[in-house]
Formats: structure tokens, C-alpha cells, sequence
């Protein structure tokens, strides 16, 4: 359902399902200049309502 949604949405729209979706998204420092970019070990996503917070 939610598929079909994003799918049939324009860019503002979703945005608006990102922004309820999505409390944080965390990414850290890349460990030296030239690394390359390694999504699972540097983005962090809070996820609304999964009570996690990291300050």
C-alpha cells in the first residue's frame, strides 16, 4: 500500500511521508579523506516512534 503510494507521489509529497517517517538521520565522519562511502557502516536512521534517541 505504502509502495503504491510513493510511487503515485510527487517530490513534495514525498517529503511529507519522509518527514513522518523518518526522527534522524545520523551520518558520521568519514575515516580519512579518500575512503570510499560505506552507507551501512556511517548513516544511522532513527525511525519515528522507535523510541531511540541519540544526542
Amino acid at each position: 500500500m505504502l509502495a503504491g503510494l510513493w510511487e503515485r507521489s510527487e517530490i513534495p509529497e514525498r517529503r511529507t511521508i519522509l518527514s513522518a517517517a523518518v526522527e534522524r538521520i545520523w551520518v558520521t565522519r568519514a575515516p580519512g579523506r579518500g575512503h570510499r562511502f560505506d552507507p551501512e557502516k556511517r548513516i544511522r536512521i532513527v525511525w519515528a516512534g522507535d523510541g531511540q534517541h541519540m544526542e
